[in-house]
């Protein structure tokens, strides 16, 4: 027997393209939530592996799915389009590419019972089956064990909810990045004033980079994007200060230090996560993935400065 939330009318928004081979998981998730939402809206943008068949196919035997076709939108224009079509004042918003948790859902939207709540800041996880993937998901989530009790968490797009009409309120999701968009529609939302609630029961999983081709790739358009909306990262300065100071080193020929800082780098890289792998692999792809995350995000950097609009 289906079970409604009776109580909070919430519709489910997700964006999709080409995700022919995890968009079986994530119908199954969304259909087998522990409180069912009003609707499930898919905007796919373009799909030609098959996705948006996969989808057709689940939307004849359930009639809580909804796609709508849109080749060519980005995952902002594409959530905004799905977000314009919903009935609800409440939306739920998760990515392609991972899968809630069986109580996302009722996790995400229970604290709308409080009419003061705006938006709720869910969680994620990585979902990892090898050494690499253990490896760079800190690269790429917040983990856990580095959210501070009390600190406010701004949420990524794949496990959000918020009142429609605080998203009215700050125009939408930004269309004109297609990188981050969802960082900047948080800042957005930051910038109204409103608090975020933070909700880490309610779960998304997620799956990493499985190479270091597309680890690269996926930081470098972050760093881009991140620098195209004039998004601030005091980090992202200090790995141009570190890489300026090795420069320094090599062109004044103070090989030694030189030698010795990199070391010491590499080492700080393998102490800091070496807890999320526990394993002798990653004492090698801990110091490959920080070089080429530095790299990707300083070349991202660079061209999203000297691409700003």
């Amino acid at each position: 027997m289906k079970k409604y939330n009776k109580t909070i009318s919430a519709s489910v928004v997700v964006t999709a393209k080409n995700e022919s081979q995890s968009i079986k998981t994530l119908l199954d998730s969304l259909e087998n939530q522990s409180i069912f939402p009003k609707e499930i809206i898919i905007v796919d943008g373009g799909s030609t592996d098959g996705t948006a068949e996969i989808i057709k196919e689940r939307k004849t035997k359930n009639n809580l799915i909804k796609l709508l076709v849109n080749k060519g939108v980005s995952r902002a224009k594409g959530r905004n389009i799905g977000i314009m079509n919903s009935r609800s004042k409440i939306i739920a918003v998760t990515d392609a590419g991972g899968y809630p948790k069986k109580n996302w859902f009722e996790k995400i939207t229970y604290p709308f019972h409080n009419p003061k709540v705006e938006v709720v800041s869910g969680f994620y996880q990585a979902q990892t089956s090898t050494v690499f993937e253990k490896c760079v998901t800190p690269y790429f989530l917040v983990m856990s064990d580095k959210i501070k009790p009390g600190e406010e968490f701004l949420p990524s797009s794949r496990s959000i909810a918020f009142r429609k009409s605080i998203w009215k309120k700050v125009g939408g999701y930004p269309q004109k990045f297609c990188y981050n968009e969802d960082l900047v529609f948080a800042y957005n939302l930051k910038k109204t004033g409103v608090s975020f609630y933070f909700e880490p029961k309610a779960k998304v999983f997620w799956f990493p980079p499985i190479n270091l081709f597309q680890s690269g790739k996926k930081l470098f358009d972050f760093a881009r994007g991140d620098a195209q909306s004039g998004i601030p990262r005091p980090k992202v300065k200090l790995i141009f200060l570190r890489y300026g100071v090795g420069l320094f080193f090599l062109i004044f020929g103070n090989y030694q230090i030189l030698i010795f800082s990199v070391f010491l780098y590499f080492l700080w890289a393998i102490c800091k996560n070496f807890k999320y792998a526990r394993n002798i692999q990653a004492l090698f792809w801990l110091p490959v993935i920080q070089t080429t995350s530095d790299l990707s995000v300083m070349a991202g950097t660079i061209l999203g400065i000297l691409t700003k609009k």
